[in-house]
């Protein structure tokens, strides 16, 4: 268990730019607790839009944000609702299939990218805090 909080702050100590971090072993026996100061830059997501929707509306059909797409309602894909859903995949523990193929291959969650089709991409850069290195 101690390893692995060491691997995890070994790996945080080497990224930290923002904060000196202590060596395991002092932060380990000593308060265990460092202070990040928080986040700076001047640059807010959708800040205009935040602060007056009405003046500054995005380049949606509302002027608003979207859950939902008429546009790809039209399209009437069946595996392809209009809003966010979760969908069955083919392939996984709970479908019929497991009896015959058990293995289940779980992965962790990429460390630089949130759960976003957009967010690999420079539109995705564009809108980071701190830049492209704050994913």
């Amino acid at each position: 268990m101690v390893e692995w909080c060491q691997e995890f702050y070994d790996g945080a100590r080497v990224q930290s730019k923002a904060v000196e971090m202590p060596e395991f072993d002092e932060f380990w026996n000593g308060e265990g607790i460092i202070e990040f100061p928080a986040g700076k830059g001047d640059k807010v997501m959708l800040s205009e839009f935040r602060e007056d929707p009405l003046l500054n509306p995005l380049g949606t059909a509302t002027g608003l944000l979207g859950i939902t797409s008429p546009y790809i309602k039209k399209l009437a894909i069946e595996d392809c609702p209009a809003h966010p859903t979760w969908m069955e995949p083919v392939e996984w523990r709970g479908s019929p299939q497991a009896d015959k193929y058990p293995l289940h291959l779980m992965s962790p969650h990429p460390p630089h990218r949130l759960h976003s089709q957009m967010d690999n991409t420079v539109a995705g850069d564009t809108y980071k805090v701190d830049g492209p290195a704050n994913r």
